[in-house]
């Protein structure tokens, strides 16, 4: 167990200290003494109760997890299907009196906070899973926009504060300014693909996250295009197959190899007088990778990722239109 869960417990077991806990509660729970944690059997209720690892099912026939409150509640959930989303999720765990809307759950597992849109199996969540489930906290003021003072213009009306992405979205160590660098004759690979880095002369200011070693299965670069307004979601949950609309060519999320091509498809803002546009800079994992060529297309190379898990922006590539 890392250093964060024993904080979380640890935080978690102080919060519980006067609860009084429901008489059906299960035999597991964790002990703390000299800053460990340890999972035991007990026969009676333990005040000191959290328990997110081991449980004692009921053997059943069908797929289940179990869902565990902060506040002493256990509930199974049966007949789990793990291709389904986390707010589907969240809405059986209302209907079987988990007490939380499910606009206020908050659902932890392995120490990540589960995000609406993706599925169960993109997590790891298998039969038998034990899932934490605290109340969402809710509150606070504005985030500061990433484009400040966007001027609307003929075409589109913008609000001043609707495209932001907070501080804690982006690693400004990582910033690079590929203006004027060239890599004319040169040849770059990831993850076995061709990597076409954004530094063409036409102005890409963007990212080029670099990496001294080939790691073992290091997965390709791919960039994604879209309207501006969706940066914020995707920047903070990644893509969710769930938004998709049309799918030409089948399921999944679409990027391509060629930024020209994704930037085909990214919507133009006005910051300052001048007009710019943005593509998401991704990894994709090239064993589930499925290409569709330009003859097909007609655009050019799309790649198409069967699950969320399979695409990860990591990168925000910004020129001038």
């Amino acid at each position: 167990m890392n250093a964060d869960n024993k904080t979380l417990i640890r935080a978690i077991l102080t919060s519980l200290d006067d609860f009084e806990p429901q008489s059906d509660y299960k035999p597991f729970c964790y002990d703390k003494s000299n800053d460990e944690i340890k999972v035991y059997n007990r026969q009676r209720f333990d005040r000191r109760v959290f328990g997110s690892y081991e449980w004692g099912f009921v053997q059943t026939s069908s797929p289940k997890v179990g869902i565990q409150s902060i506040t002493g509640k256990f509930i199974i959930i049966d007949h789990v299907d793990f291709s389904e989303t986390v707010d589907q999720l969240k809405t059986r765990i209302y209907n079987a009196g988990g007490e939380l809307d499910p606009l206020d759950q908050r659902l932890i597992f392995a120490g990540k906070q589960l995000e609406d849109g993706r599925t169960l199996s993109c997590y790891g969540i298998v039969n038998d899973s034990t899932i934490l489930l605290a109340r969402r906290l809710r509150g606070g003021g504005p985030v500061g926009p990433i484009w400040k003072n966007i001027t609307p213009t003929p075409y589109e009306t913008v609000p001043p504060y609707e495209t932001i992405l907070p501080d804690s979205l982006l690693s400004p160590r990582f910033d690079f300014d590929l203006t004027n660098i060239k890599d004319d004759g040169l040849y770059f690979t990831r993850g076995g693909k061709i990597y076409n880095r954004p530094c063409e002369g036409n102005g890409w200011l963007g990212v080029d996250f670099q990496i001294g070693e080939i790691p073992q299965n290091e997965w390709a670069v791919s960039y994604h295009g879209t309207d501006y307004k969706n940066a914020k979601s995707i920047a903070a949950d990644g893509y969710l197959l769930s938004k998709g609309l049309l799918f030409n060519f089948g399921k999944g999320i679409y990027s391509t190899l060629d930024i020209d091509v994704a930037a085909s498809y990214s919507r133009s803002f006005e910051l300052n007088g001048e007009r710019y546009i943005f593509v998401f800079q991704n990894r994709v994992n090239p064993k589930t990778l499925r290409k569709i060529s330009k003859d097909i297309t007609e655009v050019g190379e799309y790649w198409i990722s069967p699950n969320e898990c399979d695409i990860r922006p990591y990168g925000i590539c910004i020129k001038r239109a």
